[in-house]
């Protein structure tokens, strides 16, 4: 069963919709002088240090005395930690270089950041000088999110979902053991046929997986000597014998003020008798009814709470049944505006497709 929910843009005071890019740092890196102590790169041709993930990134400058006395660079200390610092000479004489080599080491996080740290020194114009170096961190696989998403998914079900990761750091990409994982999914890895460099990780809940929305990642072992570390992030979102449509309440961006509903149908997979015990949620965000809509199913009636202008997230309904022990969780969300403020529906997003445009975006000169 897919599950849809729309992607709103909101455009108040802007005319058009900013694009965001990405961008390494230009080719070359001018020395940075400041005290009586300049700082250039040993290397101007490697300005950015490239590494993979929960490697060391390593940077060597060249420390220059330019003051007409004598320094001695005390320490240099990460900003912040960890990370280490050797220098040589200790004490620079007027016009004499050295060398000072930082090393930091680099979590999960990809992407560009800047590395700092602190030279601490004798100079009397600046005894602390602040030293940086970009470094540009990357995944050893691709693709460097590997997910599986199972949507909306009965606990009986046993589904199965897989991903192809492929390495191009190893002549032939291997799993050598399992770090991390829930009890409740089962995994294994299968190599794909004419391509050595990648696998096929297959992936299988259990009975045992928990009810409603789980999200965890499971931490692999592999032969990459660059990156052994191979991480997967499996999402689901899971129901017993009683179904949720939708499993995730969507009121979108409302004008404050407004009137807004949305229903939920609640159904026993079965068409066993269904009846509501009890409805728990925010009081202070919505009204909600119940009333029966045939056999084995129950609608809920969500009204909106619209007086003021706010976000509403990480709301959730709860429902309990009459002689059943299974308990029903229904988040919810909505993003309350000004009146007046445009609002566009661009398209929908299931569990199963990638985004689906249904209109263009156009520009304002």
């Amino acid at each position: 069963m897919k599950f849809d929910c729309s992607i709103l843009l909101l455009c108040a005071l802007l005319g058009a919709l900013p694009a965001a890019a990405a961008e390494k740092p230009a080719k070359s890196i001018a020395p940075v002088a400041q005290g009586s102590l300049a700082f250039e790169p040993e290397d101007a041709s490697a300005p950015v240090v490239e590494v993979f993930e929960k490697q060391t990134a390593r940077h060597v400058l060249r420390v220059r005395n330019t003051g007409a006395t004598p320094i001695e660079i005390r320490r240099v200390d990460p900003a912040p930690p960890p990370g280490q610092a050797t220098f040589e000479p200790r004490r620079l004489a007027p016009g004499e270089t050295g060398r000072l080599v930082l090393e930091k080491p680099i979590g999960e996080s990809r992407g560009l950041q800047t590395v700092r740290f602190h030279v601490l020194s004798d100079d009397p114009v600046q005894p602390s000088l602040p030293v940086s170096f970009p470094v540009f961190v990357q995944s050893a696989y691709s693709p460097e999110t590997a997910e599986v998403n199972f949507g909306y998914v009965g606990q009986a079900a046993n589904a199965t979902q897989s991903v192809i990761v492929e390495s191009f750091e190893t002549d032939r990409l291997s799993l050598e053991s399992t770090l991390e994982k829930p009890d409740w999914l089962s995994l294994r890895a299968e190599p794909v046929e004419g391509h050595p460099q990648q696998l096929r990780l297959v992936t299988s809940l259990t009975a045992q997986t928990p009810l409603g929305e789980v999200a965890r990642r499971v931490v692999l072992k592999t032969n990459v000597a660059a990156q052994p570390e191979l991480v997967l992030s499996v999402r689901a979102h899971v129901h017993g014998q009683i179904t949720a449509t939708p499993p995730v309440l969507s009121f979108g961006a409302v004008e404050e003020g407004a009137s807004v509903h949305r229903t939920i149908e609640l159904r026993t997979v079965d068409a066993s008798p269904l009846e509501v015990a009890t409805l728990d949620f925010n009081a202070e965000a919505i009204e909600l009814k119940s009333a029966a809509c045939g056999e084995g199913c129950v609608r809920l009636d969500a009204h909106l709470l619209t007086q003021r202008r706010r976000a509403v997230g990480n709301e959730v309904i709860g429902v309990s049944f009459k002689d059943r022990g299974e308990r029903v969780r229904i988040p919810y969300s909505a993003l309350i505006v000004k009146p007046g403020t445009p609002i566009r529906s661009l398209g929908t997003l299931d569990a199963n497709t990638d985004i689906k445009i249904d209109e263009t975006l156009e520009k304002k000169p």
